[in-house]
């Protein structure tokens, strides 16, 4: 488990390296999704990895994706392509599920949200 939290850790830095050298914005997106909220989550990823529950960083990493999408600064192959080269960078085999399941378009992913009975 800790591997994985290193990995979600270099993923934001990457997320925050794409973010800054965009300059690409949907002006008409909420300001959740805006650059600066972003970089602003990718700081937080990276300084809480260690202490934050792992489904957390999970969610916020996913959520760092997708705005990149929405915002348009890479498409849904350039995410997965730079994902797959932070993984070989630390030498991870194999997929964690709660970081791959939301970029396979083929597959609906069921949200576990905790706390159901």
């Amino acid at each position: 488990m800790e591997g994985f939290r290193l990995l979600v850790a270099a993923m934001a830095a990457k997320c925050r390296d794409v973010i800054r050298a965009s300059n690409e914005e949907e002006r008409s997106l909420p300001k959740a999704l805006h650059p600066q909220h972003l970089l602003w989550m990718c700081d937080q990823i990276q300084e809480h990895a260690q202490t934050s529950p792992v489904t957390k960083l999970h969610r916020w990493i996913g959520y760092v994706q997708a705005a990149i999408l929405a915002n348009r600064m890479l498409d849904l192959e350039q995410i997965r392509a730079m994902f797959d080269e932070v993984k070989k960078s630390h030498r991870v085999s194999g997929d964690d599920q709660d970081l791959v399941d939301h970029l396979d378009v083929d597959s609906s992913f069921k949200l576990d949200v905790g706390g159901q009975g």
